[in-house]
């Protein structure tokens, strides 16, 4: 099996281009170096990386940067260090990679360092070097790159760094080279220390997690050793944000749909027979240095003894009537100590008792919780087996768990089973048996239970090396959960169920992971954030395709990681909150630069986003709204206001607005503040319910009439008009690649002037230069242009050279190639999806229909309090499913109407696989509906709802698609097919009598 990669998902290009926008205006100009010493008879040579480009411009880029991704703008830019912060699972280790080659591709840098904080995660990068290699071969054209993991017995492949002029990447731990002593920096035969070799090309340096490689004095001081050109930070929790430059925190990923959403199955003892239950949730000081616990005890009350939370301080009896009015705490439960220090965290009893956070004392029922979760565990990924087996995906669980030797032990005579192994055995031989999982693939049903089960754990590997002879079986183990992820991902691998205490951390995790079970230890060596990390990337099928949105309307199904916890769901979320928060994440909070870069259309129909003018703006109407407070947490008026339609925009930010665009932007406003609270993060399995398939409606006559009607599929050609293409485009290139420069450089003159206050220098000249480069490497520009917009190369060179008779745009071109390609690409394919929309033609393909059985059987929605309206579920009656599922506030109103009104006989919301295929992509109607009024003729629609009618109203990428659905449905006689606002709109067009 291969891992497939995108090279056009739009977050990952975004991270790129903001590395690479820092240094524009850098020249692509080679250095050379040269490295000597006392027994070298001739110095030896090599190249490095090199600034062209003056610090006054990078900090204008810098800035410009931080201001257009929404980012707060620093004050001044005091080092070279810059920081990207990318969530769990959203291709991080791609994204640098990708990165190191962008910048060679645009400024020829060559000579690159990854800095990683153990062998797990080298492990990782070199990994994802290996997988991405063809992709990146066909995405840069081949690529000529050196990697390496630095092996300090291979000194001769740094001098190789040094020499080489292609694209050299180092992947070196921090442990390597931070000490004196290191091998790196001690003198060989030659006289030469091998660091310099690193040292002396300037290199580019990659800092891998951040917070554990560079975090110490110590190591700070290595990574500065290195001479970089500048360092670049990849982390998904980095604790240094002074030059942030790109953010794409963990709500940022969730609310993209880049990560997998995350529910809870929380198990919590519930019978505790007269026992002194105490569970630690949290330990606080207030400002006044008072202490205090929350704890969840056992309370006795008028309807018996149930848990209950209560927050105490020191000096308190847990026994007294206003606290417990528990007799089972008599015996010394008066709190005596409370810590706080971070990692001790407990409170203290005078009996002696400890309880220390998230840790529990008298719960009797730990062993049946973790047997109910071994066995939760087991049903619940044979559930997702039976459901994605059709699809090849495989199904992995991870068990993190409180002790090895729960799962396994040793002695003289090797390994043993713990009990949890034992446990999981009995429960998987026991459900696998079961009635409700005899359709499982008979690949599945044949696997032995001792089978589907395996561990990795510190303690495995000096075993495994130390034993010779019996342990085949567990170095392979290793190999695959360690470093084969491509045979772990087979379906017809064994191997399903890990488990692992806390080997299994940064550098490791598995896109199928469906399931994670936590068994809460008494040392956690990892946070709720790294066991989630684990599985949080999107799941990708047997042939290696990633499953993201392009896969339809089941992406956020099959895209679900069930998080198995033996303690309540509020405090499992409550903590994980607590968490992210200490990781620089907050919820419930907007700032200014949140309102920055939301699309609009202006009054002139221009696509527009918002600037930090109109951000401001919406940020102080929401506060004298009293919505926020100053420090930009919300209030609780804000949900108020939502359900009371009492959200107010400022005028002066409407007023620049196409009015019938308002209603949407507004939703735009509101969207993304409601992104930012922490309800929306993860789910309790528990308010999860299934909408079903009504087998009676979709084979209803009501059902069959309409699905005739719309099922067609269709194809499309075009008649494109060349010659009109060629103006276009010869047109746009004259006012567009005018603006091409030189590159320039930075050139300051000044005097030094010494006193008493020490030296000082005196600026007396400031001036910025346009220089020639002797030779800017010239690319193909016909055959890049061909590949890149798919044009006949004759009719490329026409657009080419009429451009250049009326314009001279070829002098453009030696400036500056790559500026030219860039502009040309985009003003080629802008002006031929103009032609092409207006030429299109459809036709039916004969014999191919959407076929009404891939209606899915049912489908999961998460439904808080029984709040249907907020998780935007419809209850219907006259559609295919018992509960119609909308994608916005629009949808949900208009479901309701065509529910609730008499004229309507049928609806369908039209799932994800009805897609008409448009040269912008594919194109998902919202809507089909029968009318029947006062049951004289029955009356068919599409009907797209959008924030406005008018479709030249619509972003551009969008209007094409609904022209394109126009044309589609054309071919559909005694069908209508429209785009209105709302029920009201739809009702006056079409329901007169």
């Amino acid at each position: 099996m291969e891992i497939k990669f995108k090279d056009k998902l739009q977050y990952q290009t975004d991270a790129v281009d903001s590395v690479i926008r820092l240094f524009e205006g850098q020249p692509k100009i080679p250095s050379e170096i040269s490295i000597t010493s006392r027994k070298l008879v001739s110095p030896i040579k090599g190249t490095g990386n090199l600034f062209e480009i003056s610090i006054p411009e990078i900090k204008d880029n810098f800035f410009q940067i931080q201001e257009d991704n929404g980012l707060v703008v620093n004050d001044d830019l005091e080092s070279l260090d810059f920081t990207v912060e990318m969530e769990t699972g959203t291709g991080k280790t791609y994204v640098y990679l990708r990165t190191i080659l962008e910048l060679n591709k645009q400024y020829g840098f060559s000579k690159f360092v990854i800095v990683v904080p153990s062998v797990a995660i080298r492990e990782g990068v070199k990994k994802t070097i290996d997988i991405t290699r063809k992709h990146f071969s066909q995405l840069y054209k081949n690529p000529s790159y050196t990697d390496f993991v630095f092996n300090s017995d291979k000194m001769s492949e740094l001098k190789n760094f040094m020499e080489d002029d292609n694209i050299q990447i180092m992947i070196i731990t921090i442990q390597s080279f931070n000490r004196e002593s290191n091998k790196i920096r001690q003198e060989c035969e030659n006289g030469v220390i091998p660091f310099n070799y690193i040292t002396k090309t300037n290199p580019i340096v990659i800092i891998d997690e951040p917070q554990s490689t560079s975090s110490t004095p110590k190591q700070k001081e290595a990574i500065a050793d290195l001479n970089p050109l500048f360092t670049l930070q990849y982390s998904a929790t980095p604790k240094d944000t002074t030059n942030l430059i790109y953010r794409l925190n963990a709500v940022d990923a969730y609310n993209k749909h880049l990560v997998k959403k995350i529910e809870v199955d929380s198990f919590d003892a519930a019978d505790y027979q007269g026992k002194p239950y105490v569970h630690l949730n949290e330990v606080k000081q207030n400002k006044q240095g008072v202490r205090s616990a929350n704890i969840t005890f056992v309370k006795k009350s008028d309807t018996g003894l149930n848990t209950a939370n209560q927050n105490v301080k020191i000096g308190d009896d847990l026994s007294v009537k206003k606290l417990s009015n528990n007799s089972s705490y008599d015996d010394g439960y008066v709190v005596e100590d409370i810590s706080v220090r971070e990692g001790e965290e407990r409170i203290i009893f005078e009996n002696g008792n400890a309880v220390y956070l998230n840790q529990s004392i008298n719960d009797i029922n730990q062993e049946g919780i973790r047997k109910a979760q071994i066995e939760a565990t087991i049903r619940e990924h044979l559930k997702k087996e039976r459901k994605y087996a059709k699809k090849n995906i495989k199904v992995l669980s991870l068990f993190f768990i409180d002790k090895v030797e729960n799962y396994r032990f040793y002695d003289e005579e090797g390994s043993h089973k713990g009990k949890y192994a034992r446990w999981f055995e009995e429960y998987y031989n026991k459900i696998i048996k079961e009635d409700g999982f005899s359709d499982l693939p008979k690949y599945i049903l044949d696997m032995a239970p001792e089978e589907v089960h395996d561990g990795y754990f510190s303690i495995d590997k000096k075993k495994w090396t130390n034993t010779s002879g019996e342990t085949t079986k567990d170095d392979s183990t290793y190999e695959k959960i360690m470093k084969d992820k491509e045979k772990l991902l087979n379906p017809k691998d064994n191997l399903r169920f890990i488990f692992s205490h806390s080997a299994l951390k940064e550098g490791w995790d598995n896109p199928n992971v469906f399931q994670i079970c936590t068994f809460i230890e008494t040392q956690s060596d990892l946070s709720k954030r790294q066991k989630i990390g684990r599985g949080l990337r999107l799941c990708v099928d047997g042939d290696g395709n990633r499953v993201d949105e392009s896969y339809g309307d089941e992406f956020e199904d099959i895209n679900r990681l069930t998080v198995l916890a033996n303690e309540s769901f509020e405090n499992f979320s409550k903590s994980l909150q607590k968490e992210m928060i200490n990781d620089g994440i907050e919820f419930n909070y907007v700032k200014i630069e949140d309102f920055i870069n939301i699309p609009f259309m202006d009054k002139n129909g221009n696509d527009k986003t918002t600037e930090r003018y109109h951000a401001e703006l919406i940020w102080g109407q929401l506060f004298n709204d009293g919505l926020i407070l100053k420090d930009g947490h919300l209030t609780k008026k804000w949900d108020k206001a939502i359900k009371e339609n009492k959200v107010i925009l400022p005028k002066k930010v409407l007023d620049t607005i196409e009015p019938q665009m308002q209603g949407s932007f507004k939703l735009s406003i509101i969207d993304k503040v409601n992104s930012k609270s922490a309800k929306n993060y993860i789910k309790n399995k528990k308010d999860r319910i299934t909408v079903t398939l009504d087998k009676d409606k979709i084979e209803s006559s009501e059902f069959n009439n309409l699905w005739d009607k719309i099922k067609y599929q269709s194809t499309y050609s075009v008649k494109l008009n060349t010659e009109i293409l060629i103006e276009e485009c010869v047109e746009d290139m004259g006012l567009e690649l005018k603006h091409i420069q030189k590159p320039k450089i930075h050139h300051v003159t000044g005097d030094i002037e010494i006193n008493k206050d020490g030296v000082k220098g005196i600026t007396r000249t400031d001036r910025q230069k346009f220089i020639d480069v002797e030779s800017n490497e010239i690319p193909n520009i016909v055959k890049d242009l061909h590949d890149a917009t798919h044009l006949t190369k004759a009719t490329i060179i026409e657009i080419l050279l009429r451009s250049n008779s009326r314009n001279d745009t070829f002098e453009k071109l030696l400036i500056n190639p790559t500026e030219f390609y860039n502009i040309t690409v985009d003003i080629i394919k802008r002006n031929l999806n103009q032609v092409i929309i207006k030429n299109i033609e459809y036709e039916k393909i004969d014999g191919q229909n959407y076929d009404s059985t891939d209606f899915k059987p049912s489908f999961d929605e998460w439904v808080k309090d029984n709040d249907f309206a907020a998780s935007k579920l419809v209850k219907a009656t006259k559609s295919v499913y018992d509960y119609v599922k909308c994608d916005s506030n629009f949808e949900f109103e208009f479901a309701q109407d065509l529910e609730e009104k008499e004229d309507i006989e049928f609806f369908i919301k039209l799932p994800n696989w009805f897609k008409i295929k448009t040269p912008g992509g594919y194109y998902n109607p919202d809507w089909a509906l029968t009318t029947n009024i006062d049951g004289k003729k029955e009356t068919y629609f599409v009907i797209e709802t959008k924030g406005t009618s008018h479709v030249d109203q619509l972003p551009e990428p969008q209007a094409n698609k609904v022209k394109c659905g126009f044309k589609h449905f054309e071919l559909i006689e005694e069908l209508t097919y429209d785009v209105c606002v709302d029920y009201k709109e739809f009702s006056e067009r079409y329901l007169i009598e």
